[in-house]
């Protein structure tokens, strides 16, 4: 039966979606905010990518300035 206990008419689940206030709609899959969010993860991929190939490319330059960098840190300890 489509009535509560108070004898009131309850709508069909279909209207009672459409009547939802906007804030409990689901967004499209395909809104701008979606396909910029989409456009910054593909962003942030090619980045990282970019920064491990570099660092696979010229790995004894990244190893000799790691030990660079730890030689100053302990002679400034040191002095």
């Amino acid at each position: 039966m489509p009535f509560n206990e108070r004898g009131e008419f309850i709508r069909a689940q279909s209207q009672a979606t459409a009547a939802a206030p906007a804030s409990r709609q689901r967004e499209p899959l395909f809104s701008l905010e979606n396909l910029l969010m989409f456009a910054m993860l593909i962003g942030i991929i090619v980045l990282l990518l970019a920064v491990a190939w570099l660092v696979y490319r010229y790995w004894e330059w990244v190893l000799l300035g790691a030990i660079g960098s730890v030689i100053l840190q302990i002679r400034r300890w040191l002095s």
